[in-house]
């Protein structure tokens, strides 16, 4: 959908909240264009498009983040298979972070770009093992997110579950 019919309502029920919430968490697919089905690559004329969905988001976050801070990352139809650096999103949204790693209110939290696959590559597999270990405190509660497009089955999941085992190995805990 358009972001003026999805996110006006949203902010409207944000904005009057007291307390503001401690963050807002966007797990990916801000838009459509970058990959219209799973592993496309964009013609010259998507691209053209993916910006100005982009750019058609941009005010609405910018809104967002004015009512609390936004951990955002992206999903598959953010970007796209081969895609330097998330070009079309670094395009309009500049260096905004698309991984976090953060406590907020005693609860740490892990947000994961799984990017155009939904796989973490293994930077940023190291990233979230390393992650997982500076937060983690045994028994308590760690929370992680990560877009993954669905293939229906764990079997074809590209690597999240094997990735999220890999760091979790050992620890113990919600």
């Amino acid at each position: 959908g358009k972001p003026e019919d999805i996110l006006p309502p949203m902010l409207a029920e944000i904005a009057p909240m007291n307390p503001r919430p401690a963050f807002i968490g966007i797990v990916g697919d801000l838009i459509c264009a970058a990959s219209r089905a799973f592993g496309i690559v964009p013609n010259e004329a998507d691209r053209r498009t993916a910006v100005e969905e982009f750019r058609a988001m941009k005010p609405h976050y910018e809104e967002l983040a004015r009512l609390a801070p936004v951990k955002l990352t992206l999903g598959n139809h953010d970007t796209f298979p081969g895609e330097a650096n998330l070009g079309l999103f670094r395009s309009v949204y500049g260096d905004t972070p698309v991984t976090h790693a953060f406590e907020t209110k005693g609860v740490p939290f892990i947000i994961a770009n799984g990017g155009s696959c939904g796989l973490l590559d293994e930077a940023q597999h190291t990233w979230f093992c390393d992650q997982v270990k500076r937060l983690h405190r045994p028994g308590d509660t760690l929370i992680t997110a990560v877009h993954q497009p669905s293939v229906g089955s764990l079997v074809r999941e590209r690597g999240i579950t094997s990735a999220a085992r890999a760091a979790f190995a050992g620890a113990r805990g919600k």
